[in-house]
C-alpha cells in the first residue's frame, strides 16, 4: 500500500503543518512556546560553552603539571650539576654523587641576607651552589672582621657538624646566593658510607687552618700597608695575562679582613693608583706592576 504521508514544513499530508496549528493558539500561548524554543536553543549553546569551558580548565591543569614536572626535573639538574663541581665530593662513584644529590634541599637568598648567626644551634651543611659569601666576627658595636670569603664550590657549616657546639661565626650574602643544604643526620651517614669524603673534609680543613694561621701572622708582624698587599696578592689570579682581582671587593671589606680602618686602606689604594700599581675599574681591581715592600 502507498503511503501517501509527507513531512514537511506544511506537516503531514492531510494535516495542518506547524504554522497552521500555532495560528490557532492565544497570543499568550504563542509567547510560552517562542520562550521555551528560545530558552532550549539557550541551554544547549550555554552546555557547549561550559564543555568548552571544562576542556580548557583540564588542558590547563596538564599544562600546569606537566611545567611543574619539568621545574623539578630542572631543580634537580641543577642540584647535581653544582654537586659534582663541589670538590668536596670529587672522586665519588656516580652512585655516590647520586645518593648525597637526593639529600640535598635547594634554597636561594638574596644579597646581604644572614645566613648563620654566630651562637646558632643549627646542625646543617651548605653547600654554595652559586654566588659568595663572608664569614665574619663582630662586636656589639657592629664593627666587623672578615674572616673569609666563599664562592661557589666551597661550603660552611662542617664545624658545628663534627663537634656539635654552636656556630662560631656569621656568614652573610655578598650576592644572590643559591645554597645546597644537607642535614647533619644525613651528611653523617653519608660519610660513614662513603670515607673518601672524610679524607677530602680533612683536606679542606687543613687549608683553611693553614689560611688562618697565615691571617695570625700578618696582623701580628706586618704593618697595614704589608696586609692590603698580601691580601691583594691572595685574590689575585691570571686573567689574560694579568693578575686581576675579580671579587668586586670594596675598600671596606679590604679594611674588614686585615683589621684595619677603611680611611687607611682607602690612602693606600691612592698611592698605589698613582703610582700605576694598581688600577681599579668597576670594581675590579689590577695589578699592573710587581708592588713595592713598602709604602
Amino acid at each position: 500500500m502507498k503511503s501517501d504521508i509527507v513531512t514537511g514544513s506544511r506537516g503531514v499530508a492531510g494535516m495542518p503543518g506547524i504554522g497552521g496549528v500555532l495560528s490557532g493558539l492565544p497570543p499568550n500561548t504563542l509567547l510560552i512556546s517562542a520562550q521555551i524554543r528560545g530558552n532550549t536553543a539557550m541551554n544547549t549553546q550555554n552546555n557547549r560553552v561550559m564543555l568548552s569551558d571544562c576542556a580548557s580548565i583540564a588542558m590547563m591543569g596538564l599544562e600546569k603539571q606537566s611545567l611543574s614536572n619539568n621545574n623539578s626535573i630542572e631543580k634537580l639538574a641543577n642540584i647535581s650539576d653544582s654537586i659534582r663541581n663541589i670538590p668536596l665530593f670529587s672522586g665519588l662513584s656516580e652512585e655516590a654523587l647520586e645518593g648525597i644529590i637526593k639529600l640535598a634541599t635547594r634554597r636561594t637568598f638574596p644579597k646581604h641576607a644572614v645566613i648563620i648567626n654566630e651562637g646558632d644551634e643549627t646542625d646543617s651543611l651548605y653547600l654554595i651552589s652559586s654566588g659568595k659569601v663572608k664569614v665574619i666576627l663582630s662586636d656589639e658595636d657592629g664593627k666587623e672582621i672578615i674572616i673569609s670569603i666563599l664562592n661557589a664550590g666551597d661550603f660552611f657549616g662542617e664545624l658545628s657538624l663534627i663537634d656539635e657546639e654552636p656556630r662560631s661565626a656569621c656568614v652573610v650574602t655578598m650576592d644572590a646566593c643559591q645554597f645546597s643544604i644537607i642535614t647533619k643526620p644525613n651528611f653523617t651517614r653519608f660519610l660513614h658510607d662513603n670515607p673518601e669524603v672524610t679524607t677530602n673534609l680533612l683536606k679542606v680543613l687543613s687549608k683553611r687552618l693553614r689560611a688562618a694561621n697565615e691571617n695570625i701572622e700578618s696582623l701580628a708582624l706586618m704593618d697595614v700597608y704589608g696586609r692590603v698587599a698580601r691580601t691583594l696578592l691572595q685574590y689575585a689570579k691570571d686573567v689574560d695575562g694579568k693578575m686581576t682581582i675579580t671579587e668586586r671587593l670594596t675598600q671596606k671589606d679590604i679594611a674588614n679582613m686585615i683589621g684595619a680602618s677603611r680611611e687607611m686602606v682607602s690612602r693606600i689604594f691612592k698611592d698605589l693608583s698613582t703610582g700605576g700599581y694598581i688600577t681599579v675599574d668597576h670594581g675590579i681591581i689590577t695589578i699592573n706592576e710587581k708592588l713595592p715592600h713598602g709604602w
